[in-house]
């Protein structure tokens, strides 16, 4: 997996929004990945392939906190009091919006420009590992040209994202990928 380096500036952010996107330095998530790839003219996949796990680490930086993933890569990340951005504050860029509402719409892409578009579906019960957490969940689509990207990501307060669905499906190819949070130390060492 390649090494991406999101940065994180903290601006003017609602406490109960920020809580599930926290950018504490030293804080350290550990991911579970899975992945399943078939074609669609042959069937159903077969069970999933454990994948490498994936540690993504929130650091301090010049520009503030930053989160190093050896995930792929999103580029830099702005928390503001509207929700969180990817690379700069443009609607355009909206993640995750603030207030956290469900049925909230937001996001340029239609079914022809290939941008995406994301919805929220609410807060729901999601256990991971054997614990059970309050999440809002949070899908994004990109309609592509032959084919459809959708993530499904869910963000529990004071921990962030604890599990993300992924799914591809282009021409008679079918991909699907889960990161499942395996484990979560906010400031490691701290007391």
């Amino acid at each position: 997996m390649r090494v991406a380096l999101l940065a994180c500036v903290l601006a003017g952010v609602l406490p109960d929004d920020a809580a599930h996107f926290p950018l504490v330095p030293g804080s350290r998530w550990i991911y579970k990945t899975q992945e399943q790839r078939w074609s669609s003219k042959v069937g159903e996949p077969g069970p999933p392939r454990e994948g490498p796990l994936r540690t993504v680490l929130c650091t301090e930086g010049k520009d503030g906190a930053s989160l190093v993933s050896d995930g792929a890569s999103s580029g830099r990340m702005i928390v503001t009091r509207d929700g969180v951005y990817q690379g700069s504050v443009d609607a355009a860029r909206l993640l995750l919006k603030f207030p956290l509402k469900k049925f909230d719409d937001w996001g340029p892409g239609d079914k022809r420009n290939g941008l995406s578009r994301f919805s929220n579906h609410g807060e729901v019960e999601l256990e991971v590992g054997g614990v059970t957490y309050r999440c809002w969940k949070v899908r994004e689509q990109r309609v592509l040209t032959g084919g459809l990207r959708t993530w499904t990501r869910w963000y529990a307060p004071g921990i962030g994202l604890v599990r993300e669905d992924y799914s591809e499906e282009s021409g008679e190819t079918v991909t699907r990928k889960s990161s499942t949070l395996e484990s979560y130390e906010k400031e490691p060492g701290k007391k």
